[in-house]
């Protein structure tokens, strides 16, 4: 009888403890966290400022661009090396009309494109949220429009191709386990040589190409 209920209550203890070594493993595998994603790939687009002699419409300033507030689109892949480090690639398009009212006629657009790379700085502020810094640097190639003034030719259609570099802060805000908003403000600048007839004391052989990007987009991480 003695022996009977020994093994009644050993097969108890032996079932509540494989139970309850089960539970613990349950719960541990669930509180474990899973491993963090360090890449990331995100678009995004908004507006394109001109600034400085890019968009001046000074028409006593040889290096005026007269360029107006366009667009870019930005598509950017980066990688977290360590907590805070990493780095970042952008291929960009941007594109700012010419102001027509101090220019003669109807005129076309900036157009320039290309990518760039650089060390990021990142640094998360909460569980969502984060901010990161960047610098990179690349190549782009720029389309000019015809600049024509007062019948003088500043500027034949031209393209060129240009160093390229990029300065930014962006902060990014977790909208599930694998997707984020991003907002972003960039400052850029590239000096394209242009190859133009174009002839007179005002004519361009470059232009000085400045622009403060302020742009919003969503981003995946993986």
């Amino acid at each position: 009888m003695i022996i009977h209920l020994k093994r009644g209550v050993m097969k108890k203890l032996l079932l509540w403890t494989a139970a309850w070594l089960f539970g613990f493993s349950t719960v541990g595998q669930d509180n474990k966290s899973a491993p963090e994603k360090k890449s990331f790939l995100a678009f995004s687009a908004g507006l394109s400022i001109p600034i400085v002699c890019y968009g001046s419409t000074d028409i006593n300033n040889k290096n005026a661009g007269y360029a107006k507030i366009g667009f870019t689109l930005d598509l950017s892949y980066g990688y977290r090396c360590g907590k805070n480090l990493g780095i970042i690639g952008s291929a960009f398009y941007s594109s700012n009309k010419t102001d027509k009212t101090v220019l003669d006629g109807t005129q076309g657009s900036y157009r320039y494109f290309g990518v760039v790379a650089g060390p990021l700085l990142t640094k998360n502020l909460s569980s969502k949220a984060g901010i990161d810094f960047k610098y990179m640097a690349g190549f782009a190639h720029v389309i000019a429009p015809k600049l024509l003034r007062g019948g003088e030719t500043l500027l034949e259609k031209a393209s060129a191709n240009a160093f390229a570099w990029t300065a930014g802060v962006g902060l990014r805000y977790g909208l599930g386990d694998n997707t984020f908003f991003s907002f972003k403000v960039d400052h850029s600048q590239m000096k394209p040589q242009f190859h133009s007839s174009a002839q007179g004391e005002n004519a361009k052989t470059e232009q000085h190409i400045v622009v403060i990007n302020i742009d919003a987009g969503i981003g995946i991480k993986f």
